[in-house]
């Protein structure tokens, strides 16, 4: 059922909720709760209506949680990282280029440009959030994710958005961090071949994310295409860290071109 108010992307994001935290999403839509309702009525509203993406945050916390121990992170480092980032995503993008050869540059760029989504979410959220003090709102810019963003801005139904935003997100929070530890652990006791299959599985997960929440997007796909045949190309011709810089920056300039042909 469409969301009133949100993007065909967003409807996207929110879809797929339930099965994956934070880079997107599914479950049931929002029940209704009725006009008026008190902040805390909001809060359960939320808790209620996310109850579904739960579950799934929980497992792909576990995947998140197996990717990091494949990539040779110890517990305390990967419970500390999904603590401090909280973005499935970014994490596994930085996973897939993580090597002792790696430039932290090449790290950063490609964490920044998953991320770059959860800025334009956050300001889309702002208005709504305005009530909270600033230690309030300083945590909801933190808990951005596709899932509670996609919930909220489509809860027409609540009056305290706010609070219902962080009933959507927090338990979320917990539950990422959680699965990543234990992620970690259980990747611990299986064979290092079942481990990294366990981990790439997680990769997997995110590339028929990215896909689908790219369907729903109106950008141009030639420089995606570029940057993917460049990486291709480029594979074993050079160290991964300049590799993964030549395929950024060609597809970069595709896009740059193409803009301005179009202009």
């Amino acid at each position: 059922m469409p969301i009133r108010g949100v993007s065909r992307a967003g409807q996207n994001h929110y879809l797929l909720t339930m099965a994956f935290p934070t880079d997107t999403s599914a479950t049931a839509a929002p029940e209704s709760h009725g006009p008026g309702g008190t902040w805390w009525g909001d809060f359960r509203a939320g808790l209620h209506d996310g109850l579904g993406m739960f579950y799934g945050c929980l497992i792909f916390g576990m995947l998140c949680g197996s990717a990091a121990k494949a990539a040779g992170l110890d517990l305390l480092q990967a419970t500390l990282m999904s603590a401090a980032v909280f973005a499935g995503t970014a994490q596994f993008a930085a996973f897939a280029v993580w090597s002792p050869d790696m430039p932290y540059l090449v790290i950063v760029i490609s964490v920044a440009m998953v991320c770059s989504r959860l800025f334009l979410m956050g300001l889309s959220l702002s208005p709504h959030l305005r009530s909270l003090p600033l230690p309030g709102q300083t945590w909801c810019a933190f808990l951005v994710n596709d899932g509670g963003w996609a919930l909220t801005m489509g809860a027409s139904h609540v009056r305290h958005r706010a609070a219902y935003y962080l009933g959507t997100s927090s338990p979320l929070y917990i539950l990422w961090v959680s699965g990543t530890a234990l992620g970690v652990l259980v990747a611990g006791m299986l064979d290092p071949v079942t481990a990294a299959a366990l981990a790439f599985s997680g990769m997997v997960f995110l590339a028929i994310i990215i896909g689908i929440v790219l369907r729903g997007i109106d950008a141009p796909r030639l420089p995606m295409v570029v940057s993917a045949v460049s990486a291709v190309l480029l594979d074993g011709t050079m160290g991964a860290g300049p590799a993964t810089l030549m395929a950024i920056g060609a597809g970069a300039l595709v896009a740059v071109a193409g803009e301005m042909v179009r202009k």
